[in-house]
């Protein structure tokens, strides 16, 4: 099971990481990565954004003091203490952020997408750094739908909007039938931006309780229309409060 999806087994209630958690993970990301193991370094990287969306959507709210008692209360030290950790964990950001865009930084997409390696590169870089693998939604163009769904799911990603032509051959390139009956929380819908966007189904792949962050993967930038995507964008905003 993806540690993604681990950290999910405390439902209904998740417990809210402490600052020092997010410190001490985001350390494993650096460590492992300057040790050159590049999978224990992604595995934590994935781990530190579910981890980012236990708490909340936001890299500033995330950065909060977690206390159970108001901070009045707490020694000189305690507090000191959770600065000193709040700063740390401010600088680990930054050096995992620049890490992860000097690595990729002299390759074209077409370089990364010669290999699975390369495919996950792009993913370390541009999956969001606060993200719910369970319930977050990746959007994709079905041509590149075929490429990174298989490799996001290896990394517990379950929900899924393709943007779609009615003439699309993803799913028998994809077997998506086949790829459920292997990941039984597996949720894909696609959408014809030349139909009504409620005929889609979307709502289907959504939590009832939970507002999810939507990501665009678009590394070949298929269309230069964006009228498509704003409009599913704003679809799922407006589902999400209803």
């Amino acid at each position: 099971m993806p540690v993604s999806q681990e950290l999910h087994s405390e439902e209904p209630f998740m417990r809210i990481p402490s600052i020092g958690e997010l410190v001490e993970v985001s350390g494993e990301v650096i460590r492992h990565g300057l040790s050159g193991d590049i999978a224990s370094s992604r595995e934590a990287l994935d781990r530190l954004r579910v981890l980012r969306s236990r708490t909340v959507a936001t890299l500033n709210s995330t950065l909060q003091i977690r206390s159970d008692t108001s901070a009045q209360f707490r020694s000189a030290s305690e507090l000191n203490e959770k600065k000193r950790e709040k700063i740390q964990f401010e600088q680990n950001t930054l050096q995992i952020r620049a890490w992860l865009r000097s690595v990729i930084a002299d390759l074209s997409y077409e370089e990364l997408f010669k290999s699975d390696e390369g495919i996950n590169l792009y993913l370390d870089v541009f999956l969001p750094e606060t993200w719910d693998f369970s319930r977050d939604i990746i959007v994709l163009n079905a041509s590149d739908a075929i490429t990174l769904i298989p490799r996001l799911l290896l990394r517990g990603q379950l929900v899924y909007v393709v943007l779609e032509a009615a003439d699309s051959l993803l799913p028998q390139a994809l077997n998506i039938d086949q790829l459920k009956s292997y990941h039984q929380d597996l949720k894909i819908v696609s959408w014809d931006p030349e139909d009504a966007i409620e005929s889609a189904g979307i709502e289907s792949v959504m939590h009832a309780s939970v507002s999810p962050t939507a990501c665009f993967l678009d590394p070949f930038q298929v269309s230069n229309d964006k009228r498509p995507l704003n409009r599913l964008l704003a679809y799922i905003s407006h589902l999400s409060v209803m």
